[in-house]
């Protein structure tokens, strides 16, 4: 004797699911991808910064500078440099 299956799930109802399913990882995906562009770009801009301020404190210890006076120069020169970034 054959028993009836106690769950069933129709043709479309198991294609409306997996449509569901498919667009979710889909926004899932680039939703990440757009996260780790936005991380990318900060890191460029940190790196560019750090560049600079390097590149200011041994422009100022060349100059004979002493270390703390050259570190509050690439400092002031660093700061003025973001405000008109901004």
């Amino acid at each position: 004797m054959q028993s009836d299956p106690a769950f069933v799930i129709s043709g479309q109802a198991l294609l409306s699911v997996g449509a569901v399913l498919g667009a979710l990882a889909g926004t899932i995906s680039l939703l990440f991808k757009l996260l780790l562009g936005a991380k990318n770009e900060q890191l460029k801009d940190v790196i560019a910064e750090r560049d600079f301020y390097k590149a200011a404190l041994l422009k100022a210890l060349e100059s004979g500078e002493r270390a703390a006076s050259a570190a509050d120069q690439a400092t002031a020169i660093a700061s003025d440099r973001a405000r008109t970034r901004r």
